[in-house]
């Protein structure tokens, strides 16, 4: 049971016997959400925290030192935009050249069939003249 003279203002009450918690001795008990109470004298002393390990001496750092550096970035952006470039260039002229080869064979199919259409309709023409 809550000890009220330990807790005052917290009468035993069953409700909150759960929320309590051994403190040392089977007998006490004491709020969790109490921290200003202090732990009973009967505990062990903690051990001490353990020392923190000692610094370690830093190894000065090495920077790579390149001259020109922006200059060098700068070029190899130009490189690759002019790369990239001349591949747009060629895709677009294999493109090009595919619809004109399309757009010949177009036009030469349609004369093809033209010329093949007036020849048999000549040729019609001529044999149903001479009575063939």
């Amino acid at each position: 049971e809550a000890d009220p003279r330990r807790y005052p203002g917290r009468e035993a009450d069953p409700r909150r016997r759960r929320e309590m918690v051994p403190a040392g001795r089977a007998s006490e008990w004491r709020d969790p959400r109490d921290a200003a109470y202090p732990e009973p004298f009967d505990r062990r002393p903690r051990r001490p925290a353990p020392e923190p390990p000692a610094p370690r001496a830093r190894r000065p750092r090495r920077r790579f030192r390149l001259p020109f550096k922006r200059l060098i970035i700068a070029a190899i952006v130009v490189l690759v935009l002019l790369s990239a470039a001349g591949r747009i260039s060629t895709a677009l002229k294999h493109e090009t050249n595919k619809l004109w080869r399309n757009a010949w064979n177009s036009a030469q199919h349609t004369v093809e069939q033209e010329v093949s259409q007036r020849v048999k309709d000549g040729y019609h023409k001529i044999s149903s003249n001479l009575g063939g």
